[in-house]
């Protein structure tokens, strides 16, 4: 596991600003062959010999902390299966865009051949608003606007999750009677909730389908809202709501198909939970194939996290650092099946679509994705 903080040389010298030390590391995976490699802003392809990785990561910041550790811890598992050698260059940092961007300038100038991080929204922004970073950076966050050339984006994004899951609302909607049958949304009215909701209208509408009413949620109006939505001609609901949320409204929604995103999994077990019978959502591979094939591989944290969250970040890390790997070997296409969902890369943008699970007579049937 990694550790959070660097060897006592190494941080004095992060400190006084001299370059940053370079902690050796045993090698990682290569996932799929080779393919020609693309011209990556400020970095040559590598050349045989141990791979060089920087992690941009929050580790100074106590309301960071703990996930960035997991997100390392992640990392290392990925790089303990390896097969070529590998070295990682461990920046810790505070939640501080400015940091973030001097440590890439610092990592540009320490033969570093691929970056890992930011981690937190802010940061990812402030390193996509620069421009063309001096290397490969494999932003761990979302951000507004176009990725820049050289910048990868790769994180947990309840927006992409949300649009995943429309797209298999639409199908459903569209296998039955196309244009007659437009979902409703059920809003949480915390920001992260409402920029999922906003995601699933826009990717349904994109696909030609409608959204019949989109109404938010509060404790106790559960049967009012049931009944708006009884009002409507709609076949599906999506559920923009925590756990809690999900299980006391899932009953008010009748017969509807009903759709949610991971938040619904909040670590307790899944399986038997008659309100939530019939819910599909979107989850990491990771948490609900733990046979996977593709994971058997990589270390599973102990003692294991109480927390989902960490669990899900500890996944991030592993696929972090194969996608880095690839980049770093000049792959410009690639793909494998990730921790996080499948991973499938080609001109600078990495899509991840993970595992669609329902739960059917209270057993987590998969799905596969979509």
């Amino acid at each position: 596991m990694v550790a959070a903080g660097l060897p006592a040389a190494a941080r004095a010298q992060s400190q006084s600003g001299a370059g940053p030390a370079v902690t050796p590391g045993a090698p990682p995976v290569s996932v799929g062959a080779p393919l020609p490699a693309r011209d990556l802003p400020g970095r040559p392809i590598a050349a045989p010999g141990p791979i060089q990785i920087a992690t941009l990561l929050p580790t100074k910041t106590p309301a960071f902390a703990r996930a960035a550790a997991a997100l390392l811890a992640g990392v290392e598992a990925a790089r303990k299966t390896a097969g070529a050698p590998t070295e990682l260059l461990q920046f810790d940092l505070p939640a501080d865009p400015a940091a973030t961007l001097d440590a890439l300038r610092r990592s540009a100038d320490a033969a570093v051949q691929v970056v890992l991080g930011p981690m937190t929204r802010s940061a990812a922004q402030a390193v996509a608003e620069a421009g063309t970073p001096g290397l490969p950076v494999i932003a761990l966050a979302p951000f507004d606007g176009e990725p820049p050339a050289g910048l990868w984006p790769l994180g947990l994004s309840l927006d992409a999750d949300a649009r995943q899951i429309a797209r298999v609302a639409l199908a459903e909607a569209q296998a039955g009677a196309p244009g007659e049958r437009p979902a409703a949304a059920i809003v949480n009215g915390q920001p992260l909730f409402r920029r999922a909701a906003q995601a699933f209208a826009e990717e349904f509408r994109a696909g030609g389908g409608d959204i019949a009413l989109s109404v938010d949620w509060a404790a106790g109006r559960e049967a009012a809202i049931g009944k708006a939505i009884g009002q409507t001609k709609a076949g599906a609901v999506f559920l923009a709501l925590d756990r809690a949320g999900a299980v006391a409204q899932r009953p008010y929604c009748g017969r509807l198909s009903a759709f949610a995103t991971s938040q619904i999994d909040d670590g307790r077990d899944l399986a038997g939970q008659a309100d939530l019978d019939g819910v599909r959502f979107v989850e990491l591979p990771w948490r609900v194939q733990p046979d996977h094939p593709a994971l058997a591989g990589f270390a599973r944290p102990e003692p294991p996290y109480g927390a989902p969250e960490l669990d899900r970040l500890y996944a991030l890390g592993i696929d972090a650092l194969r996608v880095a790997l690839e980049v770093a070997r000049g792959n410009r296409y690639f793909s494998f099946d990730g921790a996080t969902g499948l991973i499938s890369a080609g001109d600078g943008r990495i899509e991840r679509r993970g595992a669609i699970a329902t739960l059917r007579d209270g057993a987590l049937v998969l799905d596969g994705t979509v």
